[in-house]
């Protein structure tokens, strides 16, 4: 299925944001060209477009707070109900390891609360954003309209930490220990902080999904540990078996420490639509 991206006159006009448009196209504007996905990770941060959303925010914020600034009185102030409108008025942006990257719009206008939930004071490591939608041109208005936009059909805040456990803990629910957690933690970070990796492209795009969706990558990061190795490398190479579908090997190198010797498993993610998912389940032996 092709999917149209928002048209360049899909934008704010006067603070009012317009529909999402069908998922019907492409993101260029083409008829017929491919669509182009987001599943990225990085940090979201509320942007003044103008000097009259800037000066309504502020008196919002002496009214709900008497005056107190920061993130937790902006928090606050924006999750009032009377206050929503202004979550519609400021500007979103996703920064990927620290640079600007995205605007984001939600495709359904009930999701511009989820925004309220991304205004923290924890940083990466502790947290993280999670963005999935469909590219779109920049739009024409507003202090962040340089930036290509993202209509998201899912917004999410990871906490690392919690995250993390729960991917090693499994079903029994065991605290995986210290050292288990660290190597886990290790894994996401790399995954997260990769060069490049804006989560628009079919490998990133991979790489992220696992890294919230696949236990097994933690469980063998774990065990390899456990056994004086440890993870050198995290590679993608589209599947040879993609026959008309978009699917990527996710490779994943562990080293033992003395013997350097070097164990290779993978793990096969179709990523053909905006919603990814695993077509093998497990780690598989990765054979050159």
């Amino acid at each position: 299925m092709e999917t149209e991206a928002p048209p360049a006159e899909m934008q704010v006009e006067s603070g009012q944001v317009t529909q999402a448009p069908a998922v019907t196209g492409c993101s260029c504007g083409r008829a017929g060209a491919t669509p182009q996905f987001v599943y990225a990770f990085g940090r979201i941060r509320c942007v003044m477009p103008s000097l009259g959303v800037e000066r309504e925010v502020n008196q919002a914020l002496a009214r709900a707070n008497g005056g107190a600034v920061g993130l937790e009185a902006l928090q606050a102030t924006l999750g009032k109900a009377e206050n929503r409108y202004l979550v519609r008025q400021v500007g979103w942006v996703l920064a990927v390891q620290g640079v600007d990257r995205y605007q984001l719009l939600p495709r359904d206008p009930a999701d511009f609360g989820l925004f309220v939930h991304t205004i923290r004071e924890e940083e990466w490591p502790m947290t993280a954003d999670l963005v999935i939608g469909v590219l779109g041109p920049p739009m024409r208005q507003g202090s962040c309209g340089h930036l290509p936009t993202v209509w998201f059909n899912k917004l999410s805040v990871l906490d690392t930490g919690e995250f993390v456990h729960g991917m090693l803990a499994g079903e029994d629910g065991n605290d995986p220990g210290e050292q288990s957690s660290r190597a886990a933690r290790a894994l996401l970070t790399r995954i997260v902080n990769e060069a490049a990796n804006d989560g628009s492209q079919p490998i990133h795009r991979a790489k992220n999904f696992v890294a919230v969706r696949s236990s097994s990558i933690y469980a063998k990061t774990a065990e390899a540990v456990r056994q004086n190795a440890v993870l050198t490398n995290i590679t993608g190479q589209i599947s040879p078996l993609s026959n008309g579908r978009m699917i990527v090997d996710v490779i994943f190198e562990h080293t033992h420490r003395q013997t350097e010797v070097v164990e290779r498993h993978f793990v096969r993610v179709d990523v053909t639509e905006e919603l990814p998912f695993l077509v093998s389940h497990q780690l598989l032996p990765y054979y050159a």
